[in-house]
């Protein structure tokens, strides 16, 4: 039986893979970061666009704010010993590139927001606008 992790990252790339058959090349990453939310949410995700989150040092020093382009939440139900139920919260942060080439500073990018996102959250690359599409993934 597949995770719910692998589940999520699988309607994530149909989705990615949709908005990029239906837009191909040329378009500016807000009309990809656009296009992937609605099918996203199509689907029945709960993802939000542009999230703002406070990122701190190990030490607990605030370093500033960022935002992640998408969002997407799942929540999951954890059975523990059999006498709690938890709810946990499982996601993806979805960084949206457009018109240029993979590159390591676009991956690192991906990892400080991982790290620094205040919930346990994985990460996903996706890059539009060239001749193919390429979707890389992170844990945290």
């Amino acid at each position: 039986m597949a995770s719910n992790q692998s589940v999520l990252q699988g309607m994530i790339l149909a989705a990615a893979r949709e908005t990029h058959e239906e837009l191909k090349q040329g378009y500016n990453e807000v009309h990809y970061q656009n296009l992937l939310l609605a099918k996203l949410k199509a689907v029945g995700l709960k993802a939000h666009k542009e999230v703002a989150f406070t990122m701190y040092s190990q030490e607990g020093h605030m370093l500033g704010t960022s935002r992640a382009d998408i969002v997407v939440e799942r929540l999951g139900v954890v059975d523990v010993e059999g006498e709690q139920v938890v709810q946990v919260a499982e996601g993806i942060i979805i960084e949206v590139k457009a018109g240029v080439k993979p590159c390591p500073k676009h991956y690192e990018q991906l990892l400080r927001y991982t790290r620094h996102y205040p919930l346990a959250y994985n990460g996903c690359l996706v890059y539009y606008g060239l001749y193919e599409f390429k979707l890389r993934w992170s844990d945290r």
